[in-house]
């Protein structure tokens, strides 16, 4: 089954805008033949008008409708108008072909980021499979699986995050996390891992630098250095692993 790909991009921060174009620029390897959207959801009109020459090199639409709209607004929006999607933020950057890769596991495939204290928002983030690389596999039956719980419960909104505390902890359940507690999913292996890395916090890791400078200090000039050479990213999982694996509770 072929899917047609959605890119979120957002970058308000000229400065970072080399997180806006990491996709574009390699979207191609991992997804040569597919359809491809681009949906443009910043509002700094230079970055937009980067993006826009980088969608045209790659025969990609952009969308503007989503403008200004939040990242699970896109997707809650994106769940109306397709039966099956992949989802990629913009700052991923593939070493290789994935349209091979075919899930047969649950309505949802990704990326397992498992359970950790995150110094940043100062919670447990609850696990999930991670948005910046994701399938989803039948919209209408995650839609059904949505409905039954709002008519057992009260509103049910599994793809916003959201925190919850619970006997005197904070837990944040980021975009799509409730979701992967409803239905579960198929685990990227790390066959598929290799495929592909993801910076994280692209387009606004000034940003959390601005929270916790105790920690993130100077990543900031780092991330740059990715934008001039993506080869630096190589590998950035298993990185990112044993930074989880330190914060594991």
């Amino acid at each position: 089954m072929k899917f047609p790909i959605h890119i979120i991009v957002y970058c308000d921060n000229p400065e970072l805008a080399g997180a806006a174009y990491l996709t574009l620029d390699s979207v191609r390897v991992g997804f040569p033949t597919s359809e491809i959207t681009v949906h443009w959801c910043g509002n700094n009109v230079d970055v937009m008008k980067k993006v826009v020459e980088k969608a045209d090199l790659i025969d990609a639409k952009v969308n503007y409708n989503f403008a200004g709209m939040t990242h699970p607004a896109v997707v809650k929006q994106l769940f109306l108008e397709e039966s099956h999607f992949i989802l990629l933020d913009s700052d991923v950057v593939f070493w290789k072909n994935c349209e091979d890769f075919q899930p047969t596991k649950g309505l949802i495939a990704g990326r397992l980021i498992p359970q950790y204290e995150c110094p940043v928002v100062e919670a447990v983030m609850i696990q999930r499979l991670h948005t910046s690389f994701m399938y989803f596999l039948d919209t209408s039956a995650i839609r059904d699986a949505i409905k039954k719980e709002n008519l057992r419960y009260v509103t049910f909104d599994p793809i916003s995050p959201f925190i919850s505390c619970y006997q005197g902890r904070r837990h944040f359940y980021d975009t799509t996390a409730n979701l992967y507690q409803l239905i579960d999913g198929e685990i990227f292996d790390e066959e598929m891992m290799d495929r592909f890395d993801h910076l994280g916090c692209g387009s606004y890791i000034d940003k959390v630098e601005q929270i916790r400078p105790d920690i993130f200090k100077g990543v900031n000039k780092d991330y740059k250095a990715f934008f001039n050479d993506t080869l630096l990213m190589k590998n950035l999982w298993k990185n990112h692993n044993e930074y989880y694996r330190a914060l594991r509770v």
